[in-house]
């Protein structure tokens, strides 16, 4: 009885260190469409002088630095994508998802699940 509640002591001592706080910040990306240059509101090419004016969106180049940016502020962080990364564009047409997958890979995503356009 008396190794029992000693053991029981222990535990609960240092039970408390295993409940110390843990951020986890959680990335996630989706419905990617293959847009690796930047898009218009119209959902088109964007123009080079809408592009300087911040008026596109997308892009590989945002996506990196939204991920570097958010990477740099945090230690403890997972990357993970919600699907549709292939179809949508020429690049697609053309390279297939060869592009979006060398893109997954360089960036270091964690997981990824399939979206409806990735059995086109």
């Amino acid at each position: 009885m008396k190794r029992f509640l000693s053991a029981t002591a222990v535990l609960a001592l240092t039970s408390g260190a295993a409940a110390a706080d843990f951020n986890l910040t959680i990335l996630h990306t989706n419905d990617f469409h293959s847009r690796f240059e930047p898009i218009s509101k119209y959902d088109g090419p964007c123009p080079a002088e809408d592009n300087a004016a911040g008026d596109c969106f997308g892009g590989t180049a945002r996506l990196v630095n939204a991920i570097k940016d958010a990477k740099s502020r945090s230690s403890n962080f997972v990357l993970v994508d919600g699907g549709d990364q292939f179809q949508g564009s020429l690049f697609y047409t053309r390279y297939k998802g060869k592009m979006a997958a060398e893109m997954m890979n360089m960036l270091g995503y964690d997981g990824m699940t399939v979206g409806n356009h990735e059995f086109d």
